[in-house]
């Protein structure tokens, strides 16, 4: 498992920024697989974030599930 060592906040900082822009356009895809490939820490964490945010928005909706398309038709309104 790769070790990672902070040796500059700021570096550190701008590091996630770069990555979660990439993750929201799609364009770091590649990348991202490398990294989850590699980091199986990393891959376990992403998955838990996953299960959160499909359980934050299944209790905003009211249900046992999220309905993403309902989710993206409340966003197209605004």
């Amino acid at each position: 498992m790769p070790k990672y060592k902070i040796k500059n906040e700021q570096i550190l900082s701008e590091f996630l920024d770069k990555f979660w822009r990439a993750v929201g356009r799609k364009k770091g895809s590649g990348f991202i697989k490398k990294l989850m490939k590699n980091d199986p820490e990393l891959r376990k964490l992403t998955q838990q974030a996953d299960d959160i945010t499909d359980k934050f928005v299944a209790k905003l909706q009211g249900r046992d599930t999220p309905d993403y398309d309902e989710l993206e038709k409340f966003w197209d309104k605004y």
